[in-house]
């Protein structure tokens, strides 16, 4: 398994209109669920700020957008899991380790995943890592998705204070493609955008989060243009593209 460990990062600020844009942006247009809903669902801290979510695939092992750990300082980080409520409960966890896919690339966000070691072992009843998806057949246009954050539910609005949930419809590849104007979206990619009247939208970047069917993990959100304007489709990391070097790395250790 090629990997590479981030020791000492730069911290840096990130702004709108790059391919991932903000990581303070959050879910738009969400409603209020519980953490025993989506146990895998966790909050991303950086210096006392929400920073990403993230996904819990192990007990020992959390998963995230790159770009929410690339340049940034490990040593200030810190994993909620396994509570409904931003900022309280669960348990805490700092990162021990964080391993990137070896294909990433922070310019275009492909391949846009980390693995974080956590500190300890998960042991709170309420946080339950997630099954991986090994296809992609819950994930073909038209189809829905579930995503999950703490963020904004307005584009500029305050933080909620318990987990929301929204659905975005699974758009094809061409029109996904040709919701950029850049050659960004690759085969490790899919793209949502909301369906019907009411917008909803992962706005600037709730990131790091999990788009679920079915109770499996399809993707880790990954950036997206706008917030709840619906011209552009949101794009997410392929999970089943990915597969293979997550369990690699699970098992590592066991």
């Amino acid at each position: 398994m090629t990997h590479f460990t981030v020791l000492i990062l730069v911290l840096f600020g990130t702004g709108l209109g790059v391919p991932y844009g903000d990581p303070n942006g959050r879910i738009f247009g969400g409603n209020k669920t519980n953490i025993e809903n989506y146990p895998y669902a966790l909050q991303l801290f950086y210096l006392d700020k929400l920073q990403c979510g993230g996904i819990l695939i192990s007990d020992r092992f959390a998963l995230t957008a790159g770009h929410c750990i690339a340049r940034w300082t490990l040593d200030y980080f810190l994993i909620r899991a396994g509570t409904t409520t931003l900022g309280e409960g669960g348990q805490t966890f700092t990162i021990s380790e964080a391993t990137f896919h070896p294909q990433f690339n922070l310019s275009h966000n492909n391949y846009n995943a980390v693995v974080l070691r956590l500190s300890e072992t998960v042991s709170i009843s309420s946080a339950k890592p997630i099954q991986l998806a090994v296809d992609d057949s819950a994930i073909a246009q038209g189809a829905t998705v579930l995503v999950v954050g703490w963020g904004w539910m307005e584009s500029n609005g305050d933080y909620p204070t318990t987990l929301q949930v929204t659905d975005l419809t699974i758009l094809g590849d061409e029109e996904c493609k040709n919701s950029y104007d850049t050659p960004v979206i690759t085969e490790a990619m899919f793209c949502g955008n909301y369906s019907g009247t009411i917008i909803r939208d992962f706005c600037l970047g709730d990131y790091g989060g999990p788009a679920v069917a079915d109770g499996i993990l399809q993707g880790i959100i990954s950036f997206g243009e706008g917030c709840g304007d619906g011209y552009k489709g949101k794009v997410f990391v392929k999970i089943s593209i990915i597969r293979e070097w997550l369990q690699n790395i699970i098992q590592s250790i066991y």
